[in-house]
Protein backbone atom coordinates (compact mmCIF):
# COMPACT_ATOMS: atom_id res chain seq x y z
CA UNK A 1 0.00 0.00 0.00
CA UNK A 2 2.85 2.21 0.53
CA UNK A 3 4.63 1.52 -2.98
CA UNK A 4 3.49 2.34 -6.66
CA UNK A 5 4.07 0.59 -9.70
CA UNK A 6 5.35 3.05 -12.79
CA UNK A 7 6.31 2.01 -16.17
CA UNK A 8 9.92 3.02 -17.73
CA UNK A 9 8.83 6.41 -19.40
CA UNK A 10 10.56 8.34 -22.09
CA UNK A 11 10.59 12.23 -23.26
CA UNK A 12 8.08 11.91 -26.06
CA UNK A 13 9.09 15.36 -27.02
CA UNK A 14 12.73 15.28 -27.43
CA UNK A 15 13.31 13.29 -30.09
CA UNK A 16 13.63 14.30 -33.81
CA UNK A 17 11.16 12.08 -35.57
CA UNK A 18 11.05 11.96 -39.19
CA UNK A 19 7.47 12.38 -40.86
CA UNK A 20 6.40 9.36 -42.85
CA UNK A 21 7.46 10.71 -46.09
CA UNK A 22 10.66 11.41 -45.22
CA UNK A 23 11.23 7.39 -43.76
CA UNK A 24 12.72 4.11 -45.65
CA UNK A 25 8.91 2.56 -46.36
CA UNK A 26 11.37 -0.51 -46.45
CA UNK A 27 13.82 -0.62 -43.63
CA UNK A 28 13.13 -2.99 -40.86
CA UNK A 29 14.42 -2.44 -37.68
CA UNK A 30 15.93 -4.51 -34.59
CA UNK A 31 17.27 -3.03 -31.47
CA UNK A 32 18.73 -5.25 -28.61
CA UNK A 33 20.74 -8.06 -27.34
CA UNK A 34 21.68 -10.65 -29.58
CA UNK A 35 20.55 -13.49 -27.50
CA UNK A 36 18.54 -16.78 -28.31
CA UNK A 37 15.26 -15.48 -26.52
CA UNK A 38 15.08 -12.45 -28.47
CA UNK A 39 13.85 -14.37 -31.54
CA UNK A 40 16.20 -12.61 -33.84
CA UNK A 41 16.81 -15.59 -36.47
CA UNK A 42 12.99 -15.57 -36.88
CA UNK A 43 13.42 -12.14 -39.31
CA UNK A 44 16.71 -13.86 -40.61
CA UNK A 45 14.64 -16.68 -41.62
CA UNK A 46 12.02 -14.59 -43.39
CA UNK A 47 14.02 -12.06 -45.06
CA UNK A 48 14.02 -14.69 -48.41
CA UNK A 49 10.60 -14.58 -49.03
CA UNK A 50 10.61 -10.90 -47.83
CA UNK A 51 13.35 -10.24 -50.78
CA UNK A 52 10.99 -11.78 -53.65
CA UNK A 53 8.27 -9.36 -52.50
CA UNK A 54 9.58 -6.24 -51.88
CA UNK A 55 13.14 -6.81 -53.00
CA UNK A 56 14.75 -3.37 -51.75
CA UNK A 57 13.98 -4.31 -48.47
CA UNK A 58 16.54 -4.26 -45.83
CA UNK A 59 16.82 -5.06 -41.83
CA UNK A 60 19.21 -2.92 -40.02
CA UNK A 61 20.31 -4.59 -36.85
CA UNK A 62 21.46 -2.74 -33.78
CA UNK A 63 22.91 -4.34 -31.17
CA UNK A 64 25.42 -7.56 -30.37
CA UNK A 65 25.88 -10.74 -28.14
CA UNK A 66 26.90 -14.38 -27.73
CA UNK A 67 24.47 -15.12 -30.92
CA UNK A 68 26.00 -12.38 -33.26
CA UNK A 69 27.94 -15.29 -34.75
CA UNK A 70 24.83 -17.69 -35.70
CA UNK A 71 23.01 -15.06 -36.88
CA UNK A 72 25.76 -13.66 -39.55
CA UNK A 73 25.93 -17.50 -40.83
CA UNK A 74 22.76 -17.48 -40.83
CA UNK A 75 22.30 -14.86 -43.06
CA UNK A 76 25.07 -15.78 -45.04
CA UNK A 77 23.55 -19.79 -45.57
CA UNK A 78 20.43 -18.01 -46.70
CA UNK A 79 21.98 -15.50 -48.86
CA UNK A 80 20.69 -12.42 -47.16
CA UNK A 81 23.54 -11.06 -45.42
CA UNK A 82 23.60 -7.84 -48.23
CA UNK A 83 20.24 -6.73 -46.93
CA UNK A 84 21.00 -7.87 -43.51
CA UNK A 85 23.11 -5.09 -41.86
CA UNK A 86 24.69 -5.92 -37.89
CA UNK A 87 26.06 -2.18 -36.57
CA UNK A 88 26.65 -3.24 -33.33
CA UNK A 89 25.79 -1.14 -30.14
CA UNK A 90 25.42 2.32 -30.82
CA UNK A 91 26.56 3.96 -27.37
CA UNK A 92 25.29 7.62 -28.06
CA UNK A 93 22.07 8.10 -27.75
CA UNK A 94 21.12 10.42 -30.39
CA UNK A 95 22.84 8.49 -33.09
CA UNK A 96 20.89 5.62 -32.37
CA UNK A 97 18.09 7.76 -32.90
CA UNK A 98 19.11 9.57 -35.73
CA UNK A 99 19.63 5.86 -37.53
CA UNK A 100 16.18 4.60 -36.19
CA UNK A 101 14.36 7.77 -37.48
CA UNK A 102 13.64 6.49 -40.99
CA UNK A 103 12.33 3.29 -40.17
CA UNK A 104 9.10 1.46 -41.29
CA UNK A 105 8.97 -1.52 -38.40
CA UNK A 106 10.17 -2.19 -35.72
CA UNK A 107 10.92 -6.68 -34.67
CA UNK A 108 10.43 -7.43 -31.07
CA UNK A 109 9.62 -11.25 -31.99
CA UNK A 110 10.45 -12.90 -28.84
CA UNK A 111 11.29 -16.32 -29.07
CA UNK A 112 7.95 -18.23 -26.56
CA UNK A 113 9.67 -21.35 -27.70
CA UNK A 114 12.29 -20.80 -25.24
CA UNK A 115 10.94 -18.21 -22.93
CA UNK A 116 11.39 -17.40 -19.09
CA UNK A 117 9.68 -15.20 -16.50
CA UNK A 118 13.00 -12.65 -17.09
CA UNK A 119 11.01 -11.68 -20.85
CA UNK A 120 7.33 -12.46 -19.37
CA UNK A 121 7.63 -9.79 -16.54
CA UNK A 122 9.55 -7.59 -18.70
CA UNK A 123 9.04 -4.31 -20.11
CA UNK A 124 11.28 -4.31 -22.45
CA UNK A 125 12.71 -0.88 -23.57
CA UNK A 126 12.89 -1.73 -27.22
CA UNK A 127 9.22 -1.83 -27.74
CA UNK A 128 9.09 2.04 -26.29
CA UNK A 129 12.39 2.60 -28.47
CA UNK A 130 10.60 1.46 -32.14
CA UNK A 131 7.07 3.42 -31.26
CA UNK A 132 8.73 6.88 -29.78
CA UNK A 133 10.56 6.81 -33.43
CA UNK A 134 6.88 6.35 -34.82
CA UNK A 135 7.93 2.71 -35.85
CA UNK A 136 4.93 0.34 -35.24
CA UNK A 137 5.72 -2.90 -33.78
CA UNK A 138 5.77 -6.90 -34.67
CA UNK A 139 5.90 -9.31 -31.84
CA UNK A 140 4.67 -12.39 -29.95
CA UNK A 141 2.76 -13.25 -27.17
CA UNK A 142 5.67 -13.37 -24.98
CA UNK A 143 5.24 -10.26 -23.15
CA UNK A 144 2.52 -9.87 -20.76
CA UNK A 145 1.39 -6.11 -22.49
CA UNK A 146 0.81 -7.50 -25.85
CA UNK A 147 -2.75 -7.33 -25.60
CA UNK A 148 -1.90 -3.38 -25.27
CA UNK A 149 -0.35 -3.39 -28.42
CA UNK A 150 -3.25 -5.20 -29.98
CA UNK A 151 -5.35 -2.49 -28.30
CA UNK A 152 -3.40 0.74 -29.59
CA UNK A 153 -3.36 -0.87 -32.84
CA UNK A 154 0.57 0.06 -32.66
CA UNK A 155 1.88 -3.43 -33.83
CA UNK A 156 0.78 -6.98 -35.10
CA UNK A 157 1.19 -9.90 -32.81
CA UNK A 158 2.29 -13.31 -34.37
CA UNK A 159 3.19 -16.39 -33.67
CA UNK A 160 6.54 -17.71 -33.74
CA UNK A 161 6.26 -18.60 -37.28
CA UNK A 162 8.24 -17.17 -39.89
CA UNK A 163 5.79 -17.52 -42.87
CA UNK A 164 3.09 -15.61 -40.14
CA UNK A 165 5.75 -13.17 -39.67
CA UNK A 166 6.89 -13.01 -43.14
CA UNK A 167 3.16 -12.17 -44.05
CA UNK A 168 2.29 -9.29 -41.47
CA UNK A 169 5.51 -7.41 -42.88
CA UNK A 170 4.77 -7.74 -46.56
CA UNK A 171 1.27 -6.22 -45.44
CA UNK A 172 2.60 -3.74 -43.65
CA UNK A 173 5.30 -2.66 -46.03
CA UNK A 174 3.29 -2.94 -49.39
CA UNK A 175 0.13 -0.84 -48.39
CA UNK A 176 1.44 3.11 -47.15
CA UNK A 177 -2.19 3.88 -45.87
CA UNK A 178 -2.16 0.94 -43.53
CA UNK A 179 1.71 1.55 -42.79
CA UNK A 180 0.36 5.16 -42.14
CA UNK A 181 -2.15 4.67 -39.69
CA UNK A 182 0.36 2.06 -37.30
CA UNK A 183 2.79 4.61 -37.12
CA UNK A 184 -0.30 7.08 -36.03
CA UNK A 185 -1.14 4.43 -33.50
CA UNK A 186 2.46 4.14 -31.70
CA UNK A 187 3.12 7.60 -31.45
CA UNK A 188 -0.43 7.35 -29.38
CA UNK A 189 0.63 4.57 -27.84
CA UNK A 190 3.78 6.45 -26.75
CA UNK A 191 2.85 9.48 -25.30
CA UNK A 192 1.03 7.57 -22.37
CA UNK A 193 4.85 6.58 -21.15
CA UNK A 194 5.84 10.52 -21.49
CA UNK A 195 8.41 11.10 -18.43
CA UNK A 196 6.90 14.91 -18.11
CA UNK A 197 3.12 12.98 -17.68
CA UNK A 198 4.21 10.21 -15.35
CA UNK A 199 6.14 12.27 -13.33
CA UNK A 200 3.61 15.02 -12.80
CA UNK A 201 1.12 12.07 -12.11
CA UNK A 202 2.91 10.19 -9.47
CA UNK A 203 5.14 12.65 -7.79
CA UNK A 204 1.60 14.35 -7.12
CA UNK A 205 0.22 10.54 -5.62
CA UNK A 206 3.49 11.25 -3.49
CA UNK A 207 2.68 14.08 -2.33
CA UNK A 208 -1.14 13.68 -1.74
CA UNK A 209 0.08 10.54 0.49
CA UNK A 210 2.58 12.59 3.06
CA UNK A 211 -0.57 15.28 3.82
Amino acid sequence: SRQFLVPMCVWVNKVQRKPFVKINKRKIVYRGSLIDIMGVDLIIKAMPTLIKAIPNVILEIYGDGIERNNLESLANKLRVSRQVKFHGWIRDRKELEELMSDGALGIATFNTKILDDTVKNADPSKIKDYTLMGMPIITTKALSTYKEIEKYHCGIVINYEVKELAKVIIKLLSHEKLLKEYRDNALKYISQYDCGKLFEENVGRVLARKN
